[in-house]
């Protein structure tokens, strides 16, 4: 299956085991996928990060998020919940 990055441009992922992160990254440059992806151990770095996009002049939110629900300190509900917030501003 081939991603072009015509549908998909940029794809976050937040998850911290680091193996899955490493099969999906393989996974992504196996099918062809030339689009950015960013990968996040936990989920309040990623908060921070798409604060920072923000304030480029050029932000865009990313396409797709795929978000680990059990992550240590915050877990994906969290995240979802902080991000929620942050649109609502």
């Amino acid at each position: 299956m081939l991603i072009t990055t015509s549908v998909i441009r940029h794809m976050l992922f937040f998850d911290d085991d680091a193996i899955n992160n490493l099969l999906i990254r393989f996974r992504l440059d196996a099918s062809g996928y030339d689009g950015e992806t960013t990968f996040f151990g936990n989920a309040a770095n990623a908060l921070k990060y798409l604060s920072l996009l923000e304030e480029k002049v050029s932000f865009s939110q990313p396409d797709i998020i795929f978000l680990d629900l059990a992550m240590p300190k915050m877990n994906g509900f969290g995240f979802l919940k902080a991000f929620k917030e942050r649109a609502l501003d």
